[in-house]
């Protein structure tokens, strides 16, 4: 065994897992609240008594759902689920008292007809419904026999597991699990990206859609990814990393991520704070087009003069970039479309001038001034006119707006969003779950229609705020703030369901 411990179920996992799960058993418990642990507490224990033991291992067993840590498991430390490299699934975590251990376990194998055997003067092992649990004094595995599988090979596999002079601890993706904070997380190690079927989808790309991915593929095996989820009163949060451990996959996905700009906030001020959805980013049009450049002539789907206009108008992108959609609905066939604006910061009109020549042979488009289309929507059944399409360029913006009236692009919202959310960062969206229910579909609520279809499904969801997805860097996070801010998310959900 690897004389650098970590003291954790990880000391005996491959060295070579593709993915790693970590779970906080006795945090999140904690976090699903007193109720949920008895109605657990109740279901075990009428599976206890469906299981028909004798009067001595079924009190044994109670004891252990009263007092989960009597079961010999440590559960103040993570249990594992990892994904070896024959992705095989493996559970693993501390034993911390042995007899205990072995004393939950033979009750359970009595019903199969099994037994606890010695492997070794310190290793045991028990099938159970063939599934193999081996352990220490210090360590569990279980893992399950597949129909393909001789157990004594997945015997003399899992032994190895406890033997083995190096383990996933010695990795630098254990170093970045460990380095993360949540109830539950999980680490993609670079070995999942260097097996059979990665190469397939490489080829395939290339085949099929004469894409050559082989590039980012290539930074994908240098990278490392992790997820964290995490609960607390008023929100959950579910935060991925992902770093790269060498220096040339470093600089090649810096190369990649250096289109994308910090938001500035141009365009928030034109974005009401009630708001259905709002997404905001920064393209730096330059570089977009460098990276891309080569991709697109790969393609040859396009002639050198329509590359041309392409190169043109990407390259006139030059910061934010915001969409937005209103709760107010139009109706353009029976289909029910949300009013939207959308706002482009770009260094010239070029992009208006184009899409506008393409909007005037489809639409009867008005020109307002020097640098605004606006067409009207009218309805293909009735002919009435339901709304207007405004394409215009202002004080270096460039923008698209589907509103019910005609409406100035650039003036100030009167409850104005806040900029706290994107700011900084190189995305950022919200999605306004109150503002969404009180949406009207002909003349009903969303909210109404949904509480008449499934009161359940809408009780869970008018229980949350926002819905909020931000990226700076390398680091993803989407965090759900729920309307009760003194309770906790998973307590919250699993009353309403369970």
């Amino acid at each position: 065994m690897n004389s650098c411990s970590s003291n954790s179920g990880t000391d005996i996992l491959p060295e070579d897992a593709l993915l790693v799960m970590s779970v906080d058993v006795k945090n999140t418990l904690a976090s699903t609240g007193d109720n949920i642990n008895k109605e657990l507490n109740g279901s075990i224990k009428d599976f206890i008594n469906y299981m028909e033991l004798s009067r001595t291992d079924e009190d044994k067993l109670y004891e252990i759902a009263d007092n989960p840590m009597s079961s010999g498991i440590d559960l103040a430390k993570p249990i594992y689920l990892t994904i070896d490299e024959e992705e095989n699934v493996i559970i693993t975590g501390l034993v911390k008292n042995i007899q205990n251990f072995e004393e939950m376990l033979d009750p359970i194998a009595s019903i199969y007809d099994t037994r606890i055997k010695d492997i070794s003067s310190d290793i045991k092992y028990v099938n159970i419904e063939d599934m193999i649990v081996m352990f220490n004094n210090t360590y569990f595995a279980i893992r399950s026999l597949s129909y393909y599988d001789e157990e004594d090979d997945v015997i003399d596999e899992m032994q190895n597991m406890f033997t083995q002079k190096t383990s996933f601890t010695n990795t630098k993706s254990y170093q970045n699990l460990q380095a993360e904070n949540g109830l539950i997380k999980m680490v993609v190690t670079p070995e999942i990206y260097r097996t059979d079927f990665y190469d397939e989808i490489i080829d395939d790309a290339y085949d099929e859609l004469g894409i050559d991915l082989s590039e980012y593929y290539k930074i994908m095996k240098d990278a490392i990814t992790t997820i964290a989820l995490n609960a607390q009163n008023g929100n959950v949060t579910l935060v991925s990393n992902v770093d790269y451990i060498t220096e040339e996959a470093k600089m090649k996905m810096e190369e990649y991520l250096s289109v994308i700009g910090n938001i500035d906030g141009t365009h928030l001020p034109y974005v009401e704070d009630n708001a259905i959805f709002t997404i905001a980013t920064n393209f730096n049009g330059n570089k977009l087009w460098n990276l891309i450049s080569d991709l697109l002539e790969d393609l040859d789907i396009f002639s050198n003069s329509e590359l041309v206009e392409i190169e043109n108008i990407i390259k006139s992108f030059d910061g934010d970039v915001t969409l937005t959609a209103d709760s107010k609905l139009l109706y353009i066939d029976y289909e029910a479309v949300p009013e939207i604006k959308l706002y482009a910061a770009t260094k010239d009109n070029g992009v208006v001038n184009t899409v506008s020549e393409l909007a005037e042979e489809i639409f009867d488009v008005e020109k307002n001034g020097e640098n605004e289309w606006i067409a009207s929507i009218e309805d293909y059944y009735s002919d009435e006119e339901i709304g207007y399409m405004t394409l215009g360029y202002d004080k270096n913006t460039s923008y698209f707006l589907l509103k019910e009236k005609k409406t100035k692009a650039l003036e100030t919202a009167d409850n104005q969003t806040s900029k706290s959310l994107y700011t900084g960062n190189n995305l950022s969206a919200r999605f306004n779950v109150p503002a969404f229910l009180d949406t009207k579909i002909d003349g009903d609520k969303i909210s109404s229609l949904i509480k008449d279809e499934d009161p359940t499904v809408y009780k869970a969801i008018s229980s949350i705020e926002y819905i909020d997805f931000v990226v700076k860097g390398n680091r993803s996070t989407y965090t759900m703030t729920t309307v009760e801010k003194d309770r906790n998310p998973i307590e919250l959900f699993l009353d309403m369901f369970i």
